[in-house]
């Protein structure tokens, strides 16, 4: 989750927008206080702040106010050298401003550029820096408890500011007494230029920058106070393209790489009056397409926010409704190794006999699977396949055991282990998978971002409802050690270690430490109770029963034992028999008969369908919890056994009747809106222009683009003479119906721009270049890929594994080798005269890899190294009445092609333009299809 800020200066004419209504989707605006540079006191300051203040609280955006030298400028230490004065009378005045705004949506940048001489800074030594600090966060925080304090933002290069801030921490005892580190990271480029971007002074990376300061201050945030492009003069128009895709690298990099650790960044600037840097010019028009880039993002990440809180209350609701584990006892088990019995039958026979419902069964160590370890020759205990997964699953359905998968994660080889551990929770019978995160030179090695990356890339590749356990050491530091903020948007339960025995403590102290450490993260709690090398076998129920009603606030849904087998005393099951679950699984009476046909899927795929006709295609969820049947998620294929549809709580009479049709069958797809005939008949520009009218004739002129914004179509500005592709005016968000209606019968007077007739085929574009810029010389095999795809072939084949198996410039024949190694026969065809030629196998379906000369082409610049690319291998994919249709795999996926779609994807080429492209190989033209 990231939230977008924007530097102000109210000081000076066009330093804000004269409508605060403007910043409606900024959630942080940040101005320097200034009541010295302006010969004012701190009083007669707040006369000129208190409505700015307001104005951004209207509009639900937060004030950070920058407190520095021209804040307060007392003594002037930097011409005397008296910091300590300084110190006390500094604090005191921003203790002031504290007092004043204490619950009012502020908070606090304490210097600005303090670690260089600078032209809108003044250097301050660590040790006196230091003093500052201390003096003034301990005034603002005894005035206004509450409020969050940033150390000033922090402008030289990355290894100076960190020394510098080391140096500020040691003078401090170690210690930084605030609540984020404020930097401006100018100057860094982002992971989305293939290379150093050709205008502005550009000298690192962010992404590497980020990574230095975070792993330098892991346990403290960084809030990105300024960053932009500000040079000696405005970027020109011509460099808007390039300003928009740092802001869009930007974000996209704060968001997918380190939005655990940097959840404020605010750009420089809104105006040209600050340093040339502003989304607005210095007669303050917005500067086109940096303008509107800039709140599309803003708006993006308020969506994200909304939906990440969404997710978050629907989580917590959801672990209301049951967990996999609830009423049961689970057994831990690890390998043949550790247990006497010899067959699987027998094992699961043990453990029903013991009451215990469900086993966590080691599947994998890492990458590799825990039958590569197995020395015993006890094969049916052996899991080394998905197919001995299966073999589990079947047999514990027959002892009606639940089966749960659990590993020791690793993090070296993250893509094997995160394809290991997929593959396993995608077998039907799999209720769940807990990841073992432990610190040690045998457990996890991967730092914060292999956590961060390894829950999401998995989460990526499993049902939404699939449920993710963890299993840690919740003692002390071990939480923070395995970086568990990282892990637990993508985890549902969480499963302490709570080993009294080797801990050293009594079993109920052991679950009730865990429970005290755990329970602010809002997750269900799942003890991992200890079983092994016990004198008192009593010791195991006492610890159970505390975890299941112990005065902990949260009780425990169930528990496991580790680990069954050979050092658990043999009176252990025994014992196990009378522990008392409050609410068990395992029922002495026969499950009831289904009231209906259906499985529990069944009527969650209901539930969907119903939304969806309803308008609510991604609120479903809520639907099935608010009809109280959550618990349906923790067992898909049981046959459904819940009330009637008529008789569930929660849902209004449409409600139930859209669900009761979906289970019938019945279809509920939704017509077409009624202005459906707006899309791909009219221009972006014709849009804009109908915002523009309908915004006039309500009196809101000026806000014109603000509706456009909202309703989440500023990028239609990028390409205004494109078709508008959508989506319907009637379904855009953030407007009001009247608004909607205005712009659609503004649409309707205009006259449609006449559309050629046009054959297309489906085909995925697919690009040869990755991020680094590699690739270039696998047009051909990119081009293969974009064809076995099309015909439904090649499985998880990409560029890359493409050219291991043919690698460099082709030709024709070796094309049609590489695609014949996945079953797809193409030919060869040298016999059409001119480029009509194309359209016969267009006409049957068949997209055609073509041999061009690429400068002829006439597309605009898109690569660092021009259009003159000599010959390359590109696929005809249609055609109109004007030309053809190429999928060009020369581009990179984030590269706007000027026609409404970016990269390569579905560029139209004049009849005339591609003739003069083709290449001849011996006289003749290479077509392969």
């Amino acid at each position: 989750m990231v939230q977008l800020g924007i530097n102000l200066n109210p000081s000076a004419p066009g330093g804000q927008p004269s409508n605060p209504n403007a910043l409606k989707d900024v959630k942080w605006a940040r101005i320097v206080f200034r009541a010295d540079a302006e010969h004012r006191t701190i009083e007669q300051a707040f006369s000129a702040y208190d409505p700015i203040v307001a104005q951004h609280n209207g509009v639900g955006a937060q004030t950070l106010f920058v407190l520095n030298q021209e804040t307060y400028w007392g003594n002037g230490p930097w011409d005397n050298g008296d910091w300590n004065a300084y110190a006390q009378g500094f604090a005191q005045a921003c203790g002031k401003i504290a007092e004043h705004y204490q619950g009012k949506s502020v908070a606090y940048e304490i210097w600005n550029e303090g670690d260089i001489h600078g032209q809108a800074s003044i250097f301050v030594p660590e040790g006196d820096f230091a003093r500052v600090l201390m003096m003034t966060s301990r005034e603002i925080k005894a005035r206004a408890p509450d409020a969050l304090i940033v150390l000033g933002g922090l402008a030289s290069g990355v290894g100076d500011a960190v020394n510098y801030l080391k140096k500020v921490r040691t003078a401090l005892n170690n210690t930084l007494p605030v609540d984020a580190i404020g930097i401006h990271p100018y100057g860094q480029w982002t992971p989305n230029f293939p290379q150093k971007p050709p205008w502005g002074g550009w000298f690192g990376k962010l992404d590497g920058y980020l990574s230095t300061f975070t792993n330098a201050f892991p346990n403290i945030p960084l809030w990105i106070t300024e960053i932009g492009i500000s040079e000696q003069i405005p970027f020109p128009p011509e460099q808007f393209g390039m300003v928009t895709t740092y802001m869009e690298g930007i974000y996209n990099l704060i968001k997918t790489r380190f939005s655990a650790r940097v959840p404020v960044v605010i750009w420089f600037a809104w105006g040209d009056v600050m340093r040339n840097a502003g989304i607005v010019d210095h007669n303050s028009q917005p500067k086109g397409a940096v303008f509107a880039k800039f709140f599309e993002l803003a708006s993006a990440a308020n969506a994200d926010i909304i939906r990440e809180q969404e997710e978050k209350s629907l989580k917590k609701e959801e672990a209301k409704m049951g967990t996999p584990y609830d009423g049961v006892i689970a057994a831990v088990h690890w390998d043949g190794r550790n247990v006497v019995e010899t067959t699987l039958d027998d094992l699961l026979r043990k453990l029903r006999d013991a009451g215990v419902g469900a086993i966590f069964a080691k599947t994998n160590n890492g990458e590799f699977w825990q039958g590569r370890y197995d020395t015993s020759a006890k094969e049916d205990l052996r899991l080394a396949s998905l197919d001995d997964v299966k073999r589990w699953i079947d047999k514990c359905a027959q002892a009606e055991i639940d089966f749960h998968a659990w590993s020791v994660v690793r993090g070296l080889n993250v893509q094997a282990e995160v394809a290991l551990i997929s593959d396993i929770c995608l077998v039907e019978g799999v209720k769940s998978f807990i990841m073992d995160v432990e610190v040690g030179s045998s457990y996890f090695q991967g730092g914060a971002q292999v956590a961060q990356l390894m829950g999401e890339q998995i989460r990526l590749r499993i049902p939404d409802k699939f449920h993710l356990g963890l299993c840690l050491d919740a003692r002390g530091g071990h939480p923070r050690s395995i970086f568990i903020s990282r892990w637990l948007p993508n985890i549902d339960s969480l499963h302490p270690m709570t080993y009294h025995r080797l801990f050293g403590v009594a079993p109920e102290q052991a679950v009730e430490n865990a429970f005290t450490a755990l329970e602010e993260y809002g997750l269900p709690v799942v003890p991992m109770l200890q079983v092994y090398e016990l004198e008192d076998v009593d010791e195991i129920k006492r610890a159970a029963e505390y975890a299941f009603s112990g005065p902990h606030r949260v009780k425990a849904p169930g528990v496991s034992l580790y680990v069954y087998g050979k050092k658990m005393p043999n009176a252990a099951l025994d014992v196990i028999k009378t522990i008392k679950i409050p609410n068990p699984r395992r029922k002495t009476n026969p499950d009831p008969q289904p009231l209906t046909p259906y499985k529990n899927q069944d009527v969650i795929n209901a539930f969907a369908l119903a939304a969806e006709a309803a308008g609510e295609k991604h609120n479903y969820w809520n639907w099935v919890v608010s009809a109280n049947l959550a618990y349906l998620a923790t067992d898909r294929q049981r046959p459904y056994t819940g009330p009637d549809v008529d008789q569930l709580p929660g849902l209004s009479p449409e409600q139930k009747s859209l669900v009761k049709r979906a289970l019938a069958g019945e279809d509920l797809s939704i017509p077409k809106p009624e202005d459906e005939g707006v899309i791909g008949k009219f221009t972006n520009q014709d849009v804009i222009n109908a915002f523009w009218e309908s915004a006039r004739a309500a009196g809101e002129r000026d806000e014109f683009w603000q509706w456009i914004v909202r309703a989440g179509l500023s990028s239609i500005a990028n390409d205004r003479q494109a078709l508008f592709a959508g989506p319907a005016i009637s379904s855009l968000p953030n407007l009001t119906p009247e608004q909607r209606r205005s712009i659609l019968n503004v649409i309707k007077g205009m006259t449609p721009v006449p559309v050629e007739s046009e054959k297309l085929l489906p085909l995925d574009w697919i690009t040869q270049i990755d991020e680094k810029g590699s690739g270039n010389n696998d047009c051909g095999q990119a081009c293969v890929l974009m064809l076995l795809r099309y015909y439904g072939m090649g499985g998880d084949q990409s560029v890359k594994k493409l050219h291991a198996k043919l690698s460099g410039k082709t030709s024709a024949s070796q094309l049609v080798w590489l695609a014949g190694q996945f079953g797809l026969t193409l030919k060869v065809d040298t016999s059409f005269a001119n480029v009509d030629g194309l359209r016969a196998p267009l006409e049957s379906g068949r997209p055609v890899i073509l041999l061009v000369d690429y400068k002829e082409l006439q597309f605009p610049v898109h690569l660092s190294t021009g259009v003159d690319q000599g010959w390359h291998w590109l696929v005809v994919s249609g055609y109109n009445d004007s030309g053809y249709i190429v999928d060009d795999p020369l581009w990179l996926a984030t590269t706007n092609n000027g026609q409404g779609g970016k990269g390569g994807s579905n560029l139209k080429i004049k009849r005339d333009v591609l003739q003069k492209a083709m290449v001849q190989i011996g006289g003749k033209y290479n077509a392969i299809y």
